[in-house]
């Protein structure tokens, strides 16, 4: 006689279709919740949505390297004393 457990095990088919379905049910809703986390704009007619059109202008930028040949630059900690001050600087 089979032991009442056995009766109501699945077998190796039904868990195979058992993991076919969760996946065929999990990647939608993996997708769905992608989706939802990606960012979306304002809508199309809106002021939020005409603001952030590009404009007429183009965008650049510049790194400058400036000397003040009239002042000097005294050491500090690990950096020495200079003759004139030099500043970096990105626009």
């Amino acid at each position: 006689m089979d032991a009442p457990d056995a009766a109501r095990a699945p077998s190796s088919r039904a868990r195979e279709l058992l993991a076919l379905l969760g996946l065929l049910c999990f990647a939608p809703g993996c997708a769905t919740v992608w989706q939802g986390l990606t960012p979306q704009g304002p809508p199309a007619e809106t002021e939020s949505a005409r603001r952030l059109r590009a404009g007429p202008w183009k965008v650049a930028r510049e790194d400058l390297r400036l000397v003040d040949a009239s002042r000097t630059t005294p050491a500090h900690h690990d950096l020495p004393a200079a003759p004139e001050r030099r500043v970096r600087a990105r626009s």
